[in-house]
């Protein structure tokens, strides 16, 4: 797979790295890659894995998280077979060393530094400390959580830097990743009738919960059709996006 890179090769200057959205189809049958490499806005049909899970963003793209394993997506090409390929291209690969009991697994930049944060299956909290190699102190968080977001409506005013978690209740508390502190925001609630929502270099892209994606910009059209899932993955200027697949305008 195209995405089977060391990290020391991505951690390089010379890779140029760019946001781009993936969306998973209705019946998660397959994925559409945003492409704009030459000037057009399209659409690119991908492979996604046949299984059960979350789609979540990874530092090589993006994989399908079922709670115990993350499967590989790979957004430069089709293989055109159907196994299933275990992520160990990024931090997904924590995953293989032991059951971690996670409901949510993150990784994330904030800044220049990246972090790698669990959310466990009775609510708590952890970062993974690279320099020792394994899962810091576990905190408990307030309330059950149904999501995790870099960005919610109205996040741009919150000057706390960090990862936002949304309770059951639709309570949202930013995560500190710096000093693993948890804050409660006050007046804040997540909207019940949206199930994603990413600030896409200033758009609002926003996935609700009956599958509908909508966008704060009229240059931004999507394909045809509900959607299970989408994030905002990276693309790297050095791996060639194979447009073999039909194209969806």
């Amino acid at each position: 797979m195209a995405i089977g890179r060391s990290n020391a090769f991505f951690n390089t200057a010379v890779i140029q790295k760019k946001e781009s959205l993936l969306i998973l189809s209705e019946d998660r049958s397959k994925s559409y890659l945003l492409d704009d490499s030459n000037g057009a806005r399209t659409w690119i049909e991908r492979e996604v894995p046949q299984v059960p899970g979350e789609l979540k963003t990874t530092s090589f793209g993006a994989v399908i998280f079922d709670g115990v394993k993350a499967y590989a997506i790979d957004p430069y090409q089709n293989s055109g077979f159907a196994d299933l390929v275990t992520d160990t291209y990024s931090y997904f690969k924590l995953l293989l060393d032991k059951n971690l009991n996670a409901k949510d697994l993150i990784e994330y930049d904030l800044g220049t530094k990246r972090y790698v944060t669990k959310i466990t299956n009775d609510n708590k909290i952890s970062n993974f400390a690279f320099p020792q190699g394994d899962w810091g102190s576990e905190m408990q968080i307030p309330f059950a959580v149904k999501l995790t977001t870099a960005a919610f409506s109205g996040s741009e005013q919150i000057t706390t830097p960090g990862l936002f978690i949304v309770g059951t209740d639709n309570s949202i508390a930013v995560f500190q990743p710096q000093t693993s502190r948890l804050q409660i925001l006050q007046n804040r609630q997540w909207d019940n009738n949206v199930k994603r929502f990413i600030n896409f270099g200033g758009i609002a892209v926003q996935l609700t919960t009956d599958g509908q994606l909508k966008s704060s910009s009229p240059d931004l059209v999507f394909p045809e059709g509900k959607a299970a899932d989408v994030a905002k993955i990276p693309l790297y200027d050095g791996f060639v996006i194979n447009k073999e697949a039909s194209q969806i305008q």
